[in-house]
């Protein structure tokens, strides 16, 4: 990464299950992990990936499941390129289908 001490944490799992544990968004760290800055994206309920653009830590794309039980608006793939700040809808369905997964490529982080 480009910078080791900035750090993200999506919230809720995307195993599902009867007693799934809902989240409340995405978090940032600037100090490794001392600290914590809530950055949205709260009715995603679960956040299944995030990748970070290797050479600009403000480049940060969210895979989200949305409500596991029932349609929301809130899913898909996100893009932020402000550290978190706004949030892009980047690839979004419909009501009913949400992402869980999103890869980078190693060698081109332009591709997903």
């Amino acid at each position: 990464p480009s910078d080791s001490n900035v750090i993200y944490a999506g919230t809720g799992e995307t195993t599902i299950r009867v007693d799934v544990s809902f989240g409340d968004g995405v978090y940032r760290s600037t100090d490794a992990g001392r600290s914590w800055q809530h950055l949205g994206l709260e009715k995603t309920r679960q956040i299944g990936e995030i990748r970070v653009h290797p050479d600009n830590p403000d480049l940060v794309y969210v895979a989200a499941l949305g409500d596991a039980f029932g349609p929301s608006e809130e899913r898909g793939i996100y893009r932020s390129a402000d550290g978190g700040k706004t949030w892009q809808a980047v690839l979004q369905v419909d009501a009913d289908s949400g992402a869980i997964d999103l890869s980078m490529d190693p060698t081109n982080p332009r591709v997903l």
